[in-house]
């Protein structure tokens, strides 16, 4: 909207028309600001579960890990996946595994902080980003996730009416205390997340606490 409210100047033909063209420059520029800002989304995140995907996660856990580092804070990962997930893949069919995966994912992005980043690490493992959170937090978080995850209902026109109850596997490790490096963090996360798989899944373990009983 153009008005001249102070001096009541009328406004001329000639100055609609470049209002009318400098407008439609604006708006092309609007729209294509706003469909990059898409683009990027889309780059960045998974469409079926909305978490990060793994190169946008590694960058954050990049900068993260060097922002721990330079102020002395702590920082945890939990690494985790779905229990049995390929059994329903193979007996109740894809859709149901998307089903799965989608609601596990809601529930991961509806129990953490904004400061928290969830990523999909691959397949239906699961990886969390937590800032500022020592491994004894870790853990009430992971517990938190646990106990919500069991409470998902799936959709029975897509389990044939039959009751499926999801359960979840975690590792956690912390920075700095099990690694200071990105990769072998990881790495610590994906240990301790093995040794909850062959203890039975269900449950999760901090890295710290199990590496002995690893060996």
């Amino acid at each position: 909207m153009f008005d001249n409210v102070l001096s009541r100047t009328p406004i001329k033909p000639e100055e609609i028309l470049s209002l009318q063209q400098f407008s439609s420059q604006i708006a092309l520029a609007i729209d294509n600001a706003r469909l990059f800002e898409k683009v990027q989304e889309l780059s960045n995140y998974d469409d079926l579960t909305g978490l990060a995907l793994r190169r946008f996660f590694k960058e954050n856990l990049a900068q993260e890990i060097y922002r721990s580092k330079r102020f002395n804070l702590v920082l945890s990962i939990i690494l985790l996946d779905i229990d049995h997930f390929k059994t329903i893949n193979d007996t109740c069919g894809h859709l149901l595994g998307d089903e799965a995966l989608k609601s596990v994912s809601k529930v991961i992005r509806e129990s953490l902080r904004q400061t928290d980043m969830p990523c999909r690490y691959g397949g239906d493992e699961i990886i969390i980003m937590l800032p500022r959170t020592s491994g004894e937090e870790a853990k009430h978080i992971a517990d938190r996730l646990l106990k919500r995850i069991k409470e998902i209902k799936l959709p029975e026109n897509l389990t044939d009416g039959k009751e499926i109850n999801l359960s979840i596997s975690q590792g956690i490790a912390v920075f700095p205390n099990d690694s200071d490096d990105q990769n072998e963090l990881i790495n610590k996360a994906d240990e301790a997340l093995y040794y909850v798989k062959e203890g039975g899944r269900g449950f999760f373990a901090l890295y710290n606490e199990v590496k002995d009983k690893m060996k």
